[in-house]
This record gives C-alpha cells, sequence and structure tokens, in this order.
C-alpha cells in the first residue's frame, strides 16, 4: 500500500511540476513579447531623436545671415515684411 501512496504522490508531484513550469513559461513568453514591443516604441523613439538632432545639427551649421534671420523672425516672432498682407481665417472645420 505504500508503494502504491509514494507512486501517487509521485506521480502527482510530477503533474504539479510541469504545471508549474507551463505556467511559469506562459508568463515569460507574455513578459518576453511584451519588452520586444518596448523595446521597438524606444527604438522609433531614438530614430525620431536621432532625425530631430540631424535636423538641428543643420540648422546650426546654417550660416547667419539675412535669410536666416527673416526665416527665424518669420516662424519664431510672428514677424511679417511691411509689404505683406496677412489674411486671418476665423472658420473652424
Amino acid at each position: 500500500m505504500s508503494g502504491k501512496r509514494i507512486s501517487l504522490f509521485v506521480k502527482l508531484a510530477t503533474l504539479a511540476f510541469i504545471c508549474f513550469c507551463a505556467v511559469s513559461l506562459i508568463q515569460i513568453s507574455v513578459q518576453y513579447n511584451g519588452m520586444v514591443g518596448e523595446q521597438n516604441e524606444l527604438r522609433e523613439k531614438i530614430d525620431d531623436c536621432n532625425d530631430s538632432i540631424e535636423q538641428l545639427s543643420d540648422q546650426l551649421a546654417r550660416p547667419f545671415d539675412d535669410e536666416y534671420v527673416k526665416s527665424v523672425a518669420r516662424e519664431k516672432l510672428n514677424y511679417r515684411m511691411p509689404d505683406e498682407i496677412i489674411f486671418y481665417n476665423d472658420l473652424q472645420r
């Protein structure tokens, strides 16, 4: 009788261990997939930042001439030339 109990206990312990391993494997797989997705998102952010750095480097490399001053005045300060006519549209789409 004790041999059958030990055999049953070994079978139950083995089954419990296999279930534990299966659940752990599924959890690790889910975590891995999540980390791969996060890694891809971070790589995209890095690429965007590198593009931004390139654009800013190009801006720094440009000469500080009249065209540059005009573009900064237009874009950053909203200045316009005296002979320009500005039209505003208040219609919302």
